[in-house]
């Protein structure tokens, strides 16, 4: 279990007992009881060799929080903070943007309750109470298109990507006259693809959101 103020390390390539496989992702599992404080920041920025992906969940890494792929000024390594509960357990997962993206990281443990609200949002945090940059995929898992739907209740241009495991970019879709408090739903056709899970990379102007999905491969 992890504090305000640990620093650890870890290598996700060495294939060791302490690396769990999370739908083809090498990764590792950290734990952290929150204080009702403070927004809590997990740190990889600047600290691996290889392009680290951090993600937070509760109720045993069956719920998801929020995530955090490349934060500003960290290149392509990761930062996220969100406002931890008092005496709820979070749970943090280490891992690459991409299968292939395994190495050795430092992972700092902050707690800072004068982070700013402005410093929040370049780094797509998701404190409590403040913005929150999401969407919806469905069906989960598709067959040949898949339907990514959002809202948010400020002005932005929106753009989706979607990769393939391997980084490349198989489609995208930009929406420069989303409503603020509209609810928007861009699909895409995924028949053409032969890839079987892919990242979508939702991008606004107060945040980016990463989340994987799965085809049922028929």
């Amino acid at each position: 279990i992890l504090e305000c103020g640990d620093y650890v390390t870890g290598d996700t390539s060495d294939g060791g007992p302490e690396d769990v496989i999370v739908g083809g992702f090498t990764g590792n599992w950290y734990s952290f009881i929150g204080t009702g404080d403070d927004i809590a920041i997990f740190s990889t920025c600047n600290d691996a060799d290889y392009d680290t992906f951090l993600s937070v969940y509760t109720d045993c890494g069956s719920i998801f929080l929020t995530s955090n792929d490349d934060a500003t000024g960290c290149g392509l390594t990761s930062e996220v903070g969100f406002f931890a509960e008092a005496g709820v357990e979070y749970n943090i997962f280490v891992e690459g943007f991409f299968t292939d993206s395994v190495g050795n990281y430092g992972l700092t443990v902050s707690c800072d309750p004068a982070v700013t609200r402005q410093q929040l949002a370049d780094n797509t945090f998701t404190p409590k109470d403040e913005i929150t940059i999401d969407f919806t995929a469905y069906p989960v898992p598709f067959d040949n298109e898949v339907n990514i739907a959002y809202s948010f209740e400020f002005e932005t241009n929106v753009t989706i990507e979607l990769f393939d495991t391997k980084g490349l970019l198989v489609l995208s879709q930009t929406n420069d006259r989303y409503v603020a408090g509209s609810k928007d739903v861009a699909t895409f056709d995924l028949s053409r693809s032969s890839s079987q899970m892919f990242y979508v990379k939702l991008t606004t102007s107060q945040g980016t959101v990463t989340k994987k999905i799965v085809s049922s491969g028929k």
